[in-house]
This record gives structure tokens, C-alpha cells and sequence, in this order.
């Protein structure tokens, strides 16, 4: 049986749109479900019309790299749960209930894999779905950002930082759009407005509207090397002043002023020193728990349901040591050495390939999702799908590349 593409494109919009919460235009707290339950649903409704109505015998094969790895958060859920029991005294289930969308999302690799391969769905529709999604997303919180707290309109968790309005919006999708775009116009002759629309927008979300300092150091980073593995080119240097430029406004800005001070002054005298402080005696004591047993060097202190009493204050939540500010440091505390050697593997398969076929794209957007794992969560830890898709349209991009390759052979 076939099924159109429109109805595929139908579903992933449903999935990402509740997956950034409505875009905030909606008050989840006054709902009866939550969004990431509803955007659950659509994805068990995804994997049952790709492999209940279509035809599962690809029309092409290509590497896939993810295999057996994105089955893995289904062991870690149980694993994190177990350890959680065992701790604390939390019910298995009340573990594997709260990380059921970051699995529910990361098993998506395989039906959007499977609709990729079969010709069902093109990576074309994708793309222009992510940036349609993107362009109104961006511009949403845009406004919210030049509005501040005036007037808020988006139900977002906002705060004050460096004298303006911080709002608390996810970047994942936003990302892929940034590396896509960024190849695009290293690719392409000429610089075109959309490439630089997404370049600037989501170099503007990091800045002015998120202001996260690690993710802006991460995003630069990845920047920074993919445009030193371009050829010297009129275009590509007029991209590198941008850059340079870009660089010379951030370290400028209070942000970029204060990762200075942060990475070069021993004393600490501000409060967001004082929150940097919070994160090492966090970073110290996930350590410290984590290294206390052959059993949870392995397999964690398990999952932190907040829910949970015993839980809250065995992990020192109540002191606010969080492990979402502790990027791989908390993970490890919940899952152990099992996770950190499933993302190493995991990025170390996709980063290697993407230098290997010289792909932009995946070089920039694997490296972003990991090159500020120290203090944020990986991009493979996200409750939504724009990692599987990272990872189904670099596939795509690799495969397509060595088809044109063997087709040049055959030409001559």
C-alpha cells in the first residue's frame, strides 16, 4: 500500500509543533494533557502508517549509521529506572513515565528512516517543512523578545539577564536550519537572503533571546570549523569577515564579557559566578555519588523524578543542584558510564562520517550538539525529534552524494 506524502508532512508537523508547545501561543497549565503526551500519540500514528501502510521494500540503500543506537534509550530508561528504585525507592514506572517522550522521540529515527528509503518522503519536503516551521517560530519569539515583559503574549518562562528579557525557548530545530543554511551558502555560488535569514536568526536567538553562553561558545565553535575547511574563495572570505565580525560583536556584548571573566578571573563576585558555583558543587557531588560503586559507576544513581520526595532530596534537588545545568555530568549520575559510551559512540560514528564525505551539514550540527555538553544537555538528550532528523538527513545527504559520484564514474 502507498500513502501521500502530504499526510506524512501532515503528522511531522503535529509532532515538532507540539513539541515547541504550540509555538507557547497556548497556556499548557490550563489544558488536561500535555503537549509532549499529544505529540507522543502522533508519533505511535507515524510509526504505524509508515510500516502498517507502506511499502517497506527500499527502493535504495544507504549506510545507516544509527542501527542498533537509537534502540538503546529504550535499555537506558530501563536501566535509570531500576537504579532509581533501588536508590530512592522510586517506582520503576514513575522513571520510565517521565523519560517516555525522550524515547518515544529517539525511536522516530526508524520510521522517518524507513519513509526516507522507501521514496514515500522526500528529504526536500522535510526540509522545507523544518524552515517553513522555523521562519513563524522565530518570528513569534521575536516578537515576544522585542515586546519583553511589557506584554506577554507567548506563555514562556522568562527571566532578566544582562539587563533585557531571557526567554526559556527550545533552539533544536532551529539548528538544523543553521547548519542546512550555512552549507547551502558555502556550497552555492552566491549567498542567498534565506540562507542568511536562518544564519542571522538563529545567531540572534543565541545572543539576544536564549543568551546561553555555552550554547553560543558551541555554535561558534562548529562555525568556526567548518568555515576553516573551506577553500579560500571571494564568497567564503566575505563569510569569514561575517564571522569575524560576529565573534568581535559577542565577546563585546555582557554575554561574551562575561565568559571572559568566567574563564580568566578567580574571584567570583557576580551572580552568575555564583550560579557557576552551584554547578561545581553539582559537578562534584554527581561525581562523588557516581564513582561511590562498581554498580552505579555502570549504571547510574538512576533517573531524578521530581515527583518524588525521597528522590528530591537523596539527588539534592532541593538544594538546586539540577542535573539539566550539569549537562553530561548530570546524565551520567542518572544512567552511568553506560550513557557517556553511547554518545561517544554515537557521535563518534556520525561526526567521522560527516568529515569523511566532507559534509558541512553534519559537521556543524554534530559538533554544536556536542560541543557544549559540559554544561548543557546533548542534542541527543532533547524530548523532541530534530536529532533522528539531523541524523536521517545527513544519511540522505551521504547517500545522494555517492550516487552522483558513481554516476560521474559511469559517464566516463
Amino acid at each position: 500500500m502507498t500513502i501521500r506524502a502530504n499526510y506524512l508532512s501532515m503528522l511531522l508537523f503535529g509532532i515538532i509543533f507540539f513539541q515547541l508547545n504550540m509555538f507557547y501561543l497556548v497556556d499548557q497549565s490550563q489544558l488536561p494533557i500535555k503537549f509532549q503526551d499529544i505529540a507522543i500519540f502522533l508519533e505511535v500514528v507515524f510509526f504505524l502508517t509508515v510500516y502498517l501502510k507502506v511499502d517497506t521494500k527500499v527502493d535504495y540503500t544507504y549506510k545507516n549509521l544509527g542501527k542498533w543506537l537509537f534502540i538503546v534509550p529504550i535499555v537506558l530508561g530501563c536501566t535509570s529506572s531500576m537504579m532509581g528504585y533501588i536508590r530512592y525507592n522510586q517506582p520503576f514506572f514513575m522513571g520510565v513515565r517521565a523519560q517516555r517522550a525522550w524515547i518515544a522521540a529517539m525511536l522516530m529515527y526508524y520510521p522517518l528512516s524507513t519513509a526516507i528509503r522507501t521514496g514515500r518522503y522526500s528529504i526536500e519536503k522535510l526540509l522545507n517543512l523544518i524552515d517553513k516551521i522555523n521562519i513563524v517560530y522565530f518570528l513569534l519569539i521575536f516578537a515576544q523578545y522585542i515586546v519583553g515583559n511589557r506584554y506577554l503574549f507567548l506563555h514562556i518562562t522568562t527571566n532578566q539577564r544582562y539587563g533585557t528579557i531571557r526567554l526559556y525557548v527550545s533552539i533544536s530545530f532551529l539548528l538544523i536550519s543553521y547548519a542546512l543554511h550555512l552549507w547551502k551558502a558555502l556550497s552555492n555560488k552566491h549567498i542567498r537572503v534565506g540562507d542568511c535569514f536562518f544564519i542571522v536568526s538563529t545567531l540572534f536567538t543565541y545572543l539576544f533571546i536564549v543568551k546561553s553562553r555555552m550554547g553560543m561558545i558551541a555554535l561558534m565553535g562548529a562555525t568556526i570549523i567548518v568555515l576553516l575547511k573551506q577553500k579560500f574563495t571571494k564568497k567564503n572570505f566575505v563569510i569569514i569577515l561575517l564571522a569575524c565580525v560576529a565573534l568581535f560583536v559577542f565577546f563585546n556584548s555582557e554575554a561574551g564579557s562575561e565568559i571572559v571573566k568566567l574563564a580568566f578571573e578567580s574571584e567570583i563576585t557576580s551572580t552568575e559566578n555564583d550560579t557557576a558555583l552551584i554547578r561545581d558543587v553539582g559537578r562534584t557531588f554527581y561525581i562523588s555519588e557516581v564513582k561511590s560503586s562498581l554498580k552505579t559507576f555502570i549504571f547510574g544513581c538512576g533517573y531524578i523524578n521530581t515527583d518524588w520526595k525521597q528522590t528530591v532530596r537523596a539527588t539534592r534537588t532541593d538544594e538546586n543542584i539540577f542535573a539539566v545545568d550539569n549537562g553530561l555530568y548530570g546524565l551520567v549520575f542518572m544512567y552511568g558510564m553506560i550513557f557517556l559510551c553511547w554518545v561517544v559512540v554515537l557521535y563518534f560514528r556520525y561526526i567521522k562520517n560527516a568529515f569523511k564525505n566532507k559534509n558541512d551539514f553534519g559537521v556543524c550540527i554534530f559538533i554544536v550538539g556536542i560541543l557544549g555538553s559540559y554544561s548543557l544537555y546533548p542534542e541527543c538528550y532533547r524530548i523532541c525529534i530534530a536529532f533522528p532528523l539531523t541524523c536521517v538527513i545527513f544519511e540522505d545527504m551521504c547517500y545522494r552524494k555517492k550516487q552522483k559520484k558513481i554516476e560521474t564514474q559511469k559517464e566516463l
